[in-house]
């Protein structure tokens, strides 16, 4: 939503896809503050699954690729989602369909307990495995320790997005 208010308040066109784990919701590109209205109404109405399924962001975004253009693709994702598969998907599904992907990952924060030092040293494994498939895939990684850094997560993304639409 702050991503989408940048852009509308600047006059671009604002298009989005909305996950929620069950399928789509789709607005095709549009102007007006009525298109960002739509969007954060839907975001609020995004409900849980009530099923326990199994999520597959790769899935996801090869479905999204469908309705694809020269925009910029935003995930925003816990790191736990991901495993080797889902990565080289992540990567093959968005490759030369969206004009730039951003992949914006909520890490462990850090706690001083035992599980959280071996969240902490997972999450720096996989990252420093993953980091270099993302790169050469097009996809630019943007990371946020704990989910109480998201605000500064989003503004990191406000950045790279800015950079990347002019």
């Amino acid at each position: 939503a702050t991503i989408a208010a940048s852009v509308a308040g600047r006059g671009g066109e604002l298009g989005y896809m909305i996950y929620d784990g069950l399928g789509w919701h789709v607005s095709p590109p549009a102007t007006g503050a009525w298109q960002l209205d739509r969007l954060l109404h839907e975001l609020a109405s995004i409900q849980p699954p009530r099923h326990r399924g199994v999520y597959r962001l790769g899935d996801a975004v090869e479905e999204a690729s469908l309705y694809a253009g020269t925009g910029i693709l935003v995930i925003l994702a816990g790191w736990m989602i991901f495993r080797e598969y889902e990565v080289s998907k992540l990567v093959s599904s968005v490759k030369g369909t969206w004009g730039r992907t951003i992949l914006a990952i909520v890490l462990p924060s850090r706690v001083d307990d035992p599980l959280s030092e071996a969240a902490a040293r997972l999450e720096a494994w996989w990252y420093k495995r993953n980091h270099a498939v993302l790169v050469k895939g097009g996809v630019v990684p943007v990371l946020a320790r704990g989910w109480l850094a998201v605000p500064a997560l989003l503004s990191a993304v406000g950045g790279v997005v800015r950079s990347l639409a002019y």
